[in-house]
């Protein structure tokens, strides 16, 4: 059962990240996003959390090139997010 919370107090927050499944970044391939290192994924990663990132963004690529902790993905197609879903769960 998936459940959606759209906000809670800082105190709170790790509840919430340990009663996840999965993680999930979303940045746009861009310019701008050249030099972003997400601190979501630290956040995940401390906790345990498996985590979905885009690939070319910030340092993301060498993370995931170290680490077992998730799955990157190439677009935000249903095609390339299935395939990402599916290697994910295989690597459970």
């Amino acid at each position: 059962m998936a459940r959606i919370i759209r906000g809670t107090s800082y105190l709170n927050v790790y509840k919430y990240l340990f009663a996840e499944d999965a993680g999930l970044i979303l940045y746009n391939n861009s310019f701008s996003s050249a030099g972003r290192s997400p601190t979501k994924l630290g956040e995940y990663w401390a906790t345990g959390i498996r985590t979905f990132a885009p690939y070319n963004v910030g340092d993301l690529n060498t993370f995931f090139e170290n680490e077992t902790g998730g799955i990157q993905y190439h677009n935000f197609s249903e095609e390339e997010y299935t395939i990402a879903i599916h290697s994910f769960f295989k690597k459970n």
